[in-house]
């Protein structure tokens, strides 16, 4: 494999509403904490990062995290190799949904899981422990392999590159490098706004 070969890893961050997954994006993408984006079913951001002299293109997609969007979603599933679950750890309801993110239809066998608790800043709002979600995590881990947990703060860029190390050391561990060699090529997207209607004129779509 020639060096310069580009890799694309695909990654979807999914959770319930406001529980910081764009927050997580942004700083993933090495975007400033509060950068705004319109909330969109499926937005699409590109990291290109160098390790062991290889690139990488960190595909990122940030997901909506209303239910009612949950029938579309198997079409942003597709190709993954890396599915970030994210909750809140002030918001106990964005906990309890974990068990439903998880087992989305559509996410591929193949796919690699982290279990992420955002807004690792508040923590005198906290309500969830980080004990709690390694617990969820272990739970995870029978049906599917091993799921990673730890918390972030996207605010003080706390464990931001740790979990980016940990994706592209993973995804490298589990996945042949052919699958990996850059075939995706964004050339078109369409932010949708979760105020209109969904149609398949509006939604963003992406070339394979």
């Amino acid at each position: 494999m020639e060096a310069n070969t580009a890799y694309n890893i695909k990654i979807v961050v999914i959770g319930s509403s406001s529980c910081g997954k764009t927050a997580l994006c942004n700083s993933l993408l090495g975007k400033p904490f509060g950068h705004n984006k319109y909330s969109s079913i499926d937005d699409i951001g590109v990291e290109t990062v160098s390790r062991n002299d290889r690139q990488i293109k960190l595909e990122i997609h940030d997901t909506a995290g209303e239910e009612r969007y949950s029938s579309v979603a198997p079409q942003f599933y597709r190709n993954a190799h890396v599915i970030i679950i994210c909750y809140d750890i002030t918001r106990k309801e964005t906990y309890d949904k974990v068990g439903f993110w998880s087992s989305q239809k559509g996410i591929p066998d193949t796919a690699i899981f982290f279990l992420i608790g955002c807004k690792k800043d508040l923590e005198e709002r906290r309500e969830i422990e980080l004990t709690w979600g390694r617990e969820i995590a272990n739970t995870l881990s029978e049906t599917q392999a091993e799921v990673k947990c730890f918390e972030t703060s996207a605010k003080e860029n706390y464990n931001i590159e740790k979990l980016k190390d940990l994706i592209i050391t993973e995804v490298f561990e589990n996945f042949k490098l052919v699958d990996l060699e850059q075939r995706t090529i964004i050339t078109e997207q369409r932010i949708v706004s979760l105020s209109q209607p969904t149609t398949n004129s509006s939604r963003c779509w992406c070339r394979w």
